[in-house]
């Protein structure tokens, strides 16, 4: 709304300065001047809004995985990298933080994919580690079936699933190249099922099974992310606040 009243101010007063009748040429230069000022202002909402409709575009996916979801709201924010100049980079910092509501624990996603989790936040900035950070840990499931595992970032720009076989068991985990790791239902960093990654590799040690996956979509090549930012239920709060007092 704020961004439109500044368009139709900017508009409204160029409207007047082509209209009115110009008598001296300091008048032109200065009207010039004035005109070229807004023509930069009107220049820089149009590239704000782009930003803004390239970040919807890129999270498309989302509202389908949502649906049935009612507890999540989507947030998008443009990002910067934190690790200027390596080949490898592991964080991201995004451009919005506690003002929209981010919070330390809250997933970034884009479209279907898993981007990181929020691990530093300040009023209007806040730091992303990406899912090929070391210290990244989420509880991952092969795609279609009920496997699950530990999915753990690595010292390379790939990322580990592994699965320990049940002690009994005598069949070996059954895990293949191209198949999809996505979160767990069960998981609590990441409210909706997105794709964290593709196995490439596989090796397997007795009872363990470990994997080399590829992420679904790489950090370095990003612009902004879509954080899931959960809505507390207000009726269900008041609710268990009144059954405390009783």
């Amino acid at each position: 709304m704020k961004a439109r009243e500044s368009v139709l101010t900017v508009l409204g007063k160029m409207a007047r300065l082509v209209a009115s009748p110009v008598e001296a040429s300091d008048d032109k230069n200065g009207e010039s001047s004035e005109v070229a000022q807004y023509q930069r202002v009107i220049h820089m909402l149009e590239v704000q809004n782009s930003r803004l409709q390239h970040a919807l575009k890129q999270a498309g996916a989302v509202p389908e995985l949502l649906r049935g979801q009612g507890s999540v709201s989507l947030v998008p924010v443009d990002t910067a990298p934190l690790t200027a100049g390596t080949s490898i980079q592991r964080r991201l910092m995004l451009t919005e933080g506690h003002n929209l509501g981010i919070k330390v624990g809250q997933s970034g996603v884009m479209g279907t994919a898993l981007v990181g989790v929020v691990v530093q936040v300040t009023e209007r900035a806040a730091e992303l580690r990406l899912v090929t950070d070391p210290g990244f840990r989420i509880i991952g499931v092969v795609r279609g079936t009920k496997i699950e595992g530990i999915t753990r970032g690595s010292a390379g720009d790939r990322m580990i699933f592994e699965v320990a076989a049940d002690e009994k068991s005598t069949t070996q985990t059954p895990i293949e190249v191209g198949q999809d790791i996505m979160t767990a239902p069960r998981s609590t960093l990441c409210p909706i099922p997105s794709i964290i990654g593709r196995v490439v590799k596989v090796e397997r040690f007795g009872a363990l099974t470990r994997a080399e996956i590829v992420p679904a979509i790489e950090g370095r090549e990003l612009k902004s992310v879509v954080i899931l930012r959960p809505i507390k239920n207000k009726l269900k709060t008041k609710s268990i606040t009144k059954e405390k007092r009783k």
